[in-house]
C-alpha cells in the first residue's frame, strides 16, 4: 500500500495488486478517506466494482468511523483489495486454461491475458488474426452514383398566371 497524502482531513492511498498478484501492473486502486469534522467517509475512489459494496459497508453500516476507527478501516480495506487481488488472478489462470484446451477462442482473450500470459510473437500472431476478421466485416467500397441534377425554368421562379383565355364558348360565359 502506498500512501499518498496523510493529513488531518484527507487520506489517500493506492494499491498496486501486481505487488501481491500476478496481475497486470495497469490495475491500481486509489481511495480517499476525508474528515468531515466527525467522522471520516469516503471520497472517490477507483476500486474494484466488485468490491465496492463490502468497503462501502465500512463506513455505511451504522459504525462512524472516527480517528480511532480509521487505521482499522484503512487495514481492512487493504485486506479486501488483496483478497480481491487473488481471486482475479485464480479468473485469469482458469480463464487461460481453458483457452489451451480450446474451449475459449482466441476472441475471448483480452490484453491482460496476452500481456499476462502471451509472448509477443504470439500477441502479434493474434492481432493479425483479428485484423483478417474485421477486415472482412468492412463492406465492399461501392462506385458513387452521380447525383441527379434537377434544373429549374426560369419561368417557375415568377408568380402563378391565369392562364390564356382560348376564346372558347365555356369562357364567355
Amino acid at each position: 500500500m502506498h500512501f499518498y497524502s496523510f493529513t488531518h482531513l484527507k487520506i489517500k492511498f493506492g494499491f498496486n495488486p501486481s505487488e501481491v498478484a500476478y496481475v497486470s501492473k495497469r490495475i491500481k486502486f486509489i481511495c480517499i478517506l476525508k474528515y468531515t469534522g466527525r467522522f471520516w467517509t469516503l471520497g472517490r475512489n477507483t476500486i474494484p466494482a466488485n468490491s465496492k459494496e463490502t468497503i462501502y459497508e465500512i463506513f455505511l453500516k451504522g459504525v462512524t468511523i472516527t480517528d480511532k476507527k480509521i487505521l482499522a478501516a484503512i487495514d481492512q480495506i487493504h485486506s479486501i483489495f488483496i483478497e480481491w487481488s487473488e481471486e482475479h488472478e485464480r479468473f485469469r489462470k482458469r480463464k487461460f486454461r481453458k483457452y489451451e484446451k480450446g474451449e475459449l477462442e482466441f476472441f475471448d482473450l483480452d490484453s491482460e491475458d496476452e500481456e499476462l500470459y502471451l509472448s509477443q510473437d504470439q500477441r502479434d500472431e493474434l492481432r493479425h488474426k483479428r485484423e483478417r476478421i474485421l477486415n472482412r466485416m468492412i463492406p465492399p467500397k461501392q462506385k458513387k452514383l452521380k447525383k441527379k441534377v434537377t434544373s429549374t425554368c426560369k419561368e417557375d421562379m415568377f408568380e402563378f398566371s391565369k392562364p390564356p383565355s382560348l376564346h372558347l364558348d365555356s369562357d364567355s360565359r
